[in-house]
C-alpha cells in the first residue's frame, strides 16, 4: 500500500506540472515559428524583387524548353536514320525569347505536337492537390497566419496552466478534486496537533486520538490564540482527509488553513486545534 500511495503521489505531481511543460513547449514553438516567419518573409521579399526584375522569366523558360526538345528530336532522327525536316524547318521551330511583337508559345501548342509530353503533363496535373486545398494551404502558410497560430498556442498554454491550477487546487468544489483520489489512507496523511487552550497536556491527549485512528502524527505544539471549539484545518487538496479525521475525532468545524496555523503546522497536511470543549 505505501508503494501504491507513493506512485499515486508521483503521478499527481507529474500531472500538476504538465501545464507548465505544455506552456514551455508552446513558447518554444512560438519562438521557432517566429524565426520561420522572418525567414519566409525575407525569401518572399527576394522572390518578389526577382519577379519584378525579370517579368518574362516563365515565357523564356518555355522557349528554351522548346529549343531543347527540337534539338533532341533532330538527334534522335539522325540516330534512327529517319529523314527529318530540313535545316530551314528546324531553324523555324527554334523559338526566340518572347518580345512585345511576338507572343510567347503556350503549353497547349507544345503538348499537342508531342503526345508523350502531353501525357506527362496530364499525369502531373492529376497528382496535384485539389484547387480548394491549394487555396487553403496558400492562406494558412502565409507568415501572418502562422504567427497568429503560434500566438494562439501560447495563449492556450497559459490558459491551461491557470485552468489546471484552479481545478486542482479548488477546495470549495466537489470532493473529487481533492489531492488523493479514492479512499483516504490515514497513515499517508500527516496531522499536526495544536493546543488552543491553556490546559496543559491537551495537545498530547488529542495526539493520542489522532494516532489511534491510524493517522501519521506531525508537529505537536501550541496555537497562537485560544479556541473555544476544536477545529480541523486542511491544506489545499486535503479536504477529504480533513473530513475523515474530523469524523473520527467527532469534530464538526472543518475549514481551510490560515496563514498563522500553516506556519505552526510545520508542513502537515491537516491540523487539529484542540479547543476548550476537548478539555472536558
Amino acid at each position: 500500500m505505501p508503494f501504491a500511495a507513493t506512485l499515486v503521489k508521483v503521478l499527481y505531481d507529474a500531472a500538476n506540472r504538465m501545464p507548465t511543460y505544455v506552456s514551455l513547449a508552446a513558447v518554444v514553438g512560438f519562438v521557432f515559428l517566429l524565426a520561420l516567419y522572418m525567414s519566409q518573409r525575407r525569401d518572399l521579399m527576394r522572390i518578389q524583387a526577382w519577379m519584378e526584375a525579370v517579368p518574362d522569366h516563365p515565357a523564356e523558360d518555355l522557349a528554351r524548353s522548346e529549343t531543347l526538345l527540337d534539338r533532341a528530336e533532330a538527334e534522335l532522327e539522325q540516330i534512327l536514320g529517319v529523314e527529318g525536316p530540313s535545316q530551314a524547318a528546324v531553324e523555324r521551330t527554334v523559338v526566340a525569347p518572347p518580345s512585345a511583337a511576338t507572343p510567347a508559345p503556350t503549353s497547349q501548342t507544345t503538348t499537342s505536337e508531342r503526345p508523350a509530353l502531353e501525357q506527362i503533363t496530364t499525369e502531373r496535373e492529376a497528382l496535384l492537390p485539389h484547387p480548394r486545398w491549394r487555396r487553403f494551404a496558400a492562406r494558412v502558410s502565409q507568415p501572418r497566419v502562422l504567427g497568429l497560430i503560434a500566438l494562439g498556442a501560447v495563449i492556450l498554454g497559459l490558459a491551461g496552466i491557470f485552468g489546471a491550477d484552479r481545478l486542482l487546487n479548488d477546495n470549495t468544489g466537489p470532493e473529487q478534486r481533492t489531492h488523493k483520489p479514492g479512499a483516504v489512507v490515514p497513515h499517508d496523511v500527516t496531522v499536526a496537533v495544536l493546543n488552543g487552550t491553556s490546559v496543559p497536556g491537551l495537545g498530547a491527549k488529542v495526539s493520542d486520538d489522532v494516532t489511534a485512528n491510524k493517522f501519521q502524527l506531525g508537529n505537536v505544539g501550541d496555537s497562537r490564540k485560544e479556541y473555544d471549539q476544536t477545529v480541523v484545518m486542511y491544506e489545499p487538496g486535503e479536504k477529504k482527509a480533513a473530513s475523515k479525521l474530523a469524523k473520527d475525532l467527532g469534530v464538526n468545524p472543518v475549514q481551510k488553513i490560515d496563514r498563522p496555523t500553516q506556519q505552526a503546522a510545520g508542513g502537515a497536511d491537516v491540523v487539529v486545534i484542540a479547543g476548550r470543549d476537548r478539555a472536558s
